[in-house]
């Protein structure tokens, strides 16, 4: 280094010129007293500042990202329990007034037997009668409630056998249609087996007719179609009900849950049928599904796997 005439500091000719060939630069500062200090370039020492910068900005960026994710699942999170606190709530509700109106009918009816108020035979029959289907309702919505909880809990065994879905099918709708006083359609353009359990089939093809029955205005018009869909054994429940809304299809098999339109119209109910059915099925290793009709209703699937295996599998 020297100083030139003109009081400025300088270095040898060359000594930076490998960094000013590389793109650096160097500036004259001047000082206080007149002299101007050459300054070597610093393009590197500014690189790695821009680059911790950009590493900076990029974990404050990754660290917004990853907390508002946090809380929109916490948000999530929250809301689920909320509703499914209110569908447990709704539940408790609906439940408590099922069970209050047979309990009321069968007190009612058997207080006037009691009182000799009936003396007519043909009455007291029919006093009878209301007392024992009453009676009939308040143990199998009691059934429906127990079976939910024991498959729920893992308690409820499915031992699937290999078998005539249709013969099947055939039986348990037979013995709805029997009971519930109503028409039931069974089709099948040809023998159909697959491996199910016999009770628990019944149980959810029971819980799909309940359904048909009480959301169709008027006599109802149930077709059960058993066939084969995508390498896949089905039973097709079909009612022309009001239907099931699009947005509501794949909730209503949760459980507690009714569709908006059901509870707009305060049709009667629990919200563990279709979820029973879903259960029954997750056991099976098949799938439950609702879809829309042509021509306006609702079609329940449930899908049974081909397998012919004559396996245990518990209800869940």
């Amino acid at each position: 280094l020297g100083l030139s005439g003109k009081g400025a500091l300088t270095a040898p000719g060359g000594a930076w010129a490998g960094a000013a060939a590389s793109g650096g630069a160097s500036a004259a500062i001047p000082g206080a007293d007149g002299l101007a200090v050459a300054l070597p370039p610093s393009n590197e020492a500014a690189s790695s500042v821009q680059r911790q910068r950009l590493l900076y900005l990029a974990g404050i960026a990754v660290l917004m990202s990853a907390l508002a994710a946090g809380l929109w699942m916490s948000f999530r999170a929250v809301r689920r329990e909320a509703e499914l606190a209110r569908l447990k709530s709704d539940f408790v509700s609906q439940v408590s007034h099922e069970l209050k109106t047979p309990l009321a009918l069968v007190r009612m009816y058997a207080e006037t037997l009691d009182a000799g108020k009936i003396t007519e035979e043909g009455q007291k029959k029919e006093y009878m009668q209301v007392i024992l289907r009453e009676s009939e309702r308040l143990s199998a919505m009691i059934e429906k409630i127990l079976d939910f909880a024991k498959l729920e809990r893992g308690e409820k065994t499915l031992e699937r056998r290999a078998g005539d879905l249709v013969a099947a099918v055939q039986e348990a709708a037979g013995a709805f249609a029997k009971s519930a006083g109503v028409a039931v359609k069974v089709e099948a353009a040809r023998p159909v087996r697959a491996a199910f359990d016999k009770d628990g089939l019944g149980l959810a093809l029971r819980n799909l007719l309940e359904n048909a029955v009480k959301y169709s205005d008027g006599a109802p018009d149930i077709t059960v179609k058993i066939g084969e869909r995508n390498g896949t054994a089905s039973v097709m429940v079909e009612d022309r009900g009001i239907g099931v809304p699009a947005d509501d299809r794949e909730r209503v098999f949760e459980r507690f849950y009714r569709a908006g339109d059901v509870r707009a119209k305060k049709v009667k109910g629990t919200g563990l049928g279709l979820a029973l059915v879903a259960r029954v099925m997750e056991g099976h290793g098949g799938a439950a599904r609702c879809e829309p009709r042509q021509g306006g209703g609702s079609r329940f699937v449930l899908e049974f796997p081909r397998r012919t295996d004559a396996t245990d599998h518990p209800g869940r």
